[in-house]
């Protein structure tokens, strides 16, 4: 099946016609300049890896680590190649992303640790497309371009220029050698890319790295009526072994390489003038009325987006199995406001005949600016401030303006004079998610969504699923762990609510069962206050009674238990939260009381655990809670909680223990510890000893085999890219972990007038310091409850290929399946590991080290992502079903 992603125009009610200009007419006389193409416009690209290669007096020397990808086909220039599968992306393939107030962004001098960048990066292939309408009017094409290394540079196929690089170079030829002090000052130290730089000596030092090609004449006769394609291939240039040796000898810490190397492997700046507008179409802004197109569901999109006249609307195409949810979308934009906006999705029917799967499995969203955070190294792609789609509510709004921005401080190294004014339009993303029943046949289904709007036709998208037969097992019944942390008290904040009242549990059951559909495997329960989770009561109410004695209010808890059993399912995990840092201190222990007469509550201060007396008021708390989990079969999910990098003191631990004897305990931290009798570990979300393959040649470490649970606690937030979402399970798996925990689920910013404005680390007796460094919220606040996000129906989708990717690789490493079945198994398998670890890597220093174990989280960088968006993810994802549908078949049986 192939997986596209392009566009078309719809014009007035009536008409066949649309309008695509760079500007209004009057800006454009037919004997003015007209840019045609430029960096800031929408290109379509493709990243090739291989391992770095050095510079010595006996010849080059191939480093001996790093990835190797595939190159672009070989047809890959000309007019007619389908690039529907490549990265679409306005802007630099790779622009400066950080400290965009310094000399190192403002100089795009392609320092890795500015950029994020890559010593890998071998070759950037890049096509932008215009129109010609009229080949012989079309007058005086010019190219100016700006790189680091080499180039190649085609239209239509047919070679114009190269630059920096020997004629007739094929795309493995590296281009010509840099000069040794572009890598090096004046005093033989290696250039830094200092924030403060204003040494004249070290800047024009950095600006050795940039070289051009300015007023390239293309020839006419290469122009074609109709579609055209200016093809651009960047080389890179070896590093000298001088400045590798040196980097690698002078500085211990790799964390600093970056900061001193550059990539040779870089597209700065296009542009395409011809000398009047006639016969030609530019291609640089959005163009005038309605446009419809395709759009990755692991590619993000921004109010900023618009379609490339030049492609075509695809069917969306999305690839499923038996009992998953699997999305596609597609995306409508105007230059003037959207109203009357509807997307209704008919029933997929089979190819084969047979039942259809019906238009109510099929559920139809549109994506939201609520809560927009913007991604990671996304200003930097537009000429004014992006804001990314995330959330996905039910109705489309009643309007859809257009959004006009100001330029920001990220966008300067993309703006040149002489770029037309931004074209602002209205943006509207629509979701498509196919919830496949267990019982449905496999193969090809077609369907159509179909998208009106006040003012103009229907627009009628193609729809093709394909369904392997291979069935999913329940989600209760996920073996990948999945640990997102739901905070009740951010919704009661965000909604006005009282806490625990009718309407709060209903937006609970919300969360709950939003949360069950990646298999959430953990619930927390709040026994005390002003946890590190910023509770600010406790969900058991303490009532005073004479001499000190206290009964107790259960409604809350048990309500609560009932909420998250009938909406999520049975969680793995009952988090009994009863401990956090400042009972450390042996303080007393914060509970709710609440009057009985006045129903005031207020908090106060229980004795320590450590006391004699404190076992006697805890008991009849201990004794409800055990008996309400038999009554769910859920005794024996009942951890004590919650535990950092501080473990409770001796006392603690044998007062808890005579409370819920035999009940393990629950830990989020930096470092994994060995359970001990005295203090037994059942859950660690650790930070720092997490492990994974340091190469993908070392193959699976079958975390999801692994006995105890153990998860990685990922710190990076909601800015990460779409892949991390998506990946996070199944690059853990392949690594020695069971999934991945402590992620926030709705932890909201909804405090005003706070030091911080969601409610992790509220209360500073019981702050965590650098561990509340994480992901806030994978939920978002919808006009009446939380509602999923982009990154979630991802995180969802990944989930699902682990569960594929688990019954595989055991039925692998059992022995189960032999013969050629086997083979093609690891094949898959490997192929997915190798793609997996590309697309997470940050690959700041890939090609000198094994991939760094925690980089490619702390610091996400651009080249795995691009590059995982561009190299056929989709395909793989149906590979894998079809694969396991074939051992299912093969051992007859399902997960």
């Amino acid at each position: 099946m192939k997986f596209a992603a392009t566009v078309v125009w719809f014009g007035l009610i009536g008409t066949a016609a649309w309008i695509h200009q760079t500007a209004p007419a009057a800006e454009n006389a037919p004997d003015s300049p007209v840019v045609v193409l430029d960096t800031s416009g929408f290109w379509r690209l493709h990243y090739t890896l291989r391992k770095p290669v050095f510079q010595t007096d006996d010849g080059d020397e191939v480093s001996a680590v790093g990835y190797r990808t595939p190159l672009p086909p070989v047809d890959w220039a000309s007019a007619t190649f389908d690039d529907s599968s490549w990265r679409r992306m306005p802007g630099a393939p790779l622009p400066p992303i950080h400290s965009s107030w310094a000399p190192t962004f403002i100089e795009n001098a392609g320092f890795i640790h500015t950029h994020i960048g890559s010593p890998s990066l071998a070759v950037l292939s890049a096509r932008g497309k215009f129109s010609v309408t009229d080949p012989t009017a079309v007058k005086g094409l010019k190219l100016n371009v700006e790189y680091r290394g080499g180039v190649t540079v085609q239209v239509n196929g047919q070679q114009i220029v190269f630059g920096h690089l020997p004629a007739g170079a094929g795309p493995e030829v590296l281009a010509h050698d840099y000069p040794l002090e572009a890598f090096l000052d004046a005093g033989a130290k290696l250039l830094e890319a200092d924030r403060g730089e204003k040494d004249p000596e070290n800047l024009r030092r950095w600006a050795l790295r940039t070289r051009r090609l300015t007023g390239i004449e293309v020839p006419l006769n290469v122009l074609r009526r109709g579609v055209n394609v200016l093809a651009l291939q960047v080389h890179r240039a070896p590093y000298p072994k001088p400045a590798i040796d040196k980097l690698r000898k002078s500085l211990n810490d790799r964390r600093r390489w970056p900061h001193h190397l550059w990539s040779t492997c870089g597209l700065r700046h296009v542009r395409l003038i011809a000398d009047g507008a006639e016969g030609i179409v530019a291609n640089v802004r959005r163009p005038e009325g309605l446009q419809a197109w395709n759009s990755a569901p692991l590619a993000s999109d921004q109010d900023l987006d618009w379609g490339d006249p030049n492609e075509p609307l695809r069917p969306v195409v999305i690839a499923g199995t038996r009992n998953g949810a699997f999305s596609g979308k597609v995306v409508v934009g105007n230059t003037v406001a959207i109203t009357g906006l509807q997307a209704e999705m008919s029933e997929l029917r089979p190819s084969r005949g047979g039942r259809a799967i019906s238009a109510s499995a099929v559920q139809v969203r549109y994506a939201a600016l609520l809560g927009a955070i913007r991604e990671i190294g996304s200003e930097s792609h537009y000429r004014v401030e992006p804001s990314r789609f995330d959330a996905l509510l039910e109705q489309p709004p009643a309007v859809i303006p257009v959004r006009e921005k100001e330029p920001t401080r990220d966008s300067r190294t993309l703006a040149r004079p002489g770029q037309p004014e931004e074209n602002f339009g209205a943006v509207q993303p629509i979701w498509i998610t196919v919830h496949v029943p267990p019982d449905a046949a496999p193969g090809d289904y077609a369907g159509t969504l179909t998208i009106t709007l006040d003012g103009h036709s229907p627009i009628e998208v193609p729809v093709q699923l394909s369904v392997a037969d291979f069935q999913l097992p329940d989600r209760s019944r996920y073996r990948t762990f999945v640990d997102l942390v739901h905070s009740p008290e951010s919704l009661a904040l965000r909604y006005d609510t009282p806490l625990y009242g009718d309407e709060h549990f209903e937006l609970i059951a919300k969360a709950q069962r939003l949360l069950s559909q990646v298999g959430n495997k953990t619930a927390y329960v709040h026994l005390i206050c002003q946890t590190n989770m910023g509770n600010e009561q406790s969900l058991v109410r303490w009532i005073p009674r004479a001499g000190g004695r206290y009964t107790h209010d259960f409604s809350a808890f048990d309500k609560y238990l009932d909420t998250v059993v009938n909406n999520m399912g049975k969680p793995e995990i009952i988090s009994l939260y009863l401990f956090d840092y400042h009972l450390a201190k042996r303080r007393g222990v914060p509970v709710t009381q609440v009057d009985p007469a006045t129903g005031r509550l207020e908090t106060i201060l229980l004795p320590p655990f450590e006391r004699p007396e404190a076992i006697k008021l805890w008991q009849p708390v201990a004794d409800h809670i055990r008996n309400r989990l038999r009554e769910h079969d859920l005794e024996g999910a009942i951890m004590l909680g919650l535990v950092a990098d501080v473990e409770p003191p001796p006392g603690v631990l044998k007062a808890t223990a005579q409370l819920f004897p035999s009940v393990p305990w629950m830990r989020h931290a930096h470092s994994l510890r060995r359970s001990r009798p005295e203090f037994p570990l059942g859950y660690q979300a650790i930070v720092w000893s997490a492990r994974w393959p340091g190469k993908p040649s070392d193959g699976s470490r079958l975390g999801w085999s692994r006995e105890d649970r153990v998860v990685q606690f990922m710190r990076y937030g909601e800015s990460a890219p779409p892949t991390f979402a998506r990946l996070l399970g199944e690059m853990n798996l392949i690594g020695e972990q069971r999934g991945f925990g402590r992620i926030g689920a709705d932890f909201w910013p909804v405090l005003k007038g706070d030091r911080r404005s969601d409610l992790m680390g509220r209360y500073p007796d019981s702050g965590w310091r650098n561990l509340e460094w994480m992901t806030r919220y994978m939920l978002l606040p919808g006009p009446a409850g939380p509602v999923s996000s982009a990154r979630m129906e991802m995180m969802r989708e990944g989930i699902q290929e682990c569960e594929a990717r688990i019954f595989v690789e055991q039925a692998l490493t059992e022995e189960k399946i032999t013969g050629a079945l086997a083979q093609r198994c690891r094949q898959v398998l490997e192929h997915r590991l190798w793609a997996t670890m590309i697309g997470v890597d940050n690959h700041s220093t890939s090609g000198l080290v094994e991939m760094e174990g925690h980089g490619w989280w702390s610091t996400p960088g651009q080249v795995g992502y691009h590059w995982y968006l561009g190299s056929d993810w989709q395909d793989r994802s149906e590979q894998l079903y079809q694969l396991a549908a074939d051992v299912a078949k093969a051992l007859g049986t399902s997960p």
